[in-house]
């Protein structure tokens, strides 16, 4: 019972300490360390796709939702990933106030990055356009594969 509460006491510790705060991030695969930033994207019925929008890297900002712990909107060289209950598109930056996303923790120091609505199932990037107004989905998947989990390296 003492071990089970005190490796409980320890998990959140560490959540707390390694809590993601607003800012800039680079998205690296959790398959590949090093740059040049890999897919960031699963596409169920064909090749992985970057998930680049409008830019040449995958650096993202993370913008924390009011009043809201781990839910973030994000964006990539000033456009928006905007998302609906079933769609997300390029857009305009947004608001901490709406599209937001859970950036959810997995327990070897990965992310993935889902709907706040939803915590299960998880869901992976497919994208038809980088324009904006251009269509990103997010597939059903049971669990989160390889290529769904990402680290999140901050930048200055």
């Amino acid at each position: 019972m003492k071990t089970t509460f005190a490796l409980g006491a320890f998990a959140a510790l560490c959540q707390v300490a390694y809590s993601l705060e607003s800012g800039t991030y680079q998205i690296v695969s959790a398959m590949q360390l090093s740059p040049p930033p890999p897919p960031i994207g699963l596409n169920d019925d064909g090749p992985k796709r970057s998930l680049v929008l409008g830019g040449t890297t995958s650096r993202w900002t993370f913008i924390k939702a009011l009043g809201k712990e781990n839910v973030f909107t994000i964006s990539q060289n000033g456009i928006a990933v905007q998302c609906d209950r079933e769609t997300c598109y390029v857009g305009s930056p947004p608001t901490p106030e709406q599209h937001t996303f859970w950036v959810q923790e997995q327990n070897d120091d990965t992310y993935t990055i889902e709907l706040p609505f939803r915590i299960q199932p998880y869901f992976a990037w497919t994208i038809s356009g980088t324009a904006p107004g251009s269509k990103v989905e997010l597939r059903f998947l049971e669990q989160p594969t390889p290529e769904q989990k990402f680290r999140l390296i901050p930048q200055e």
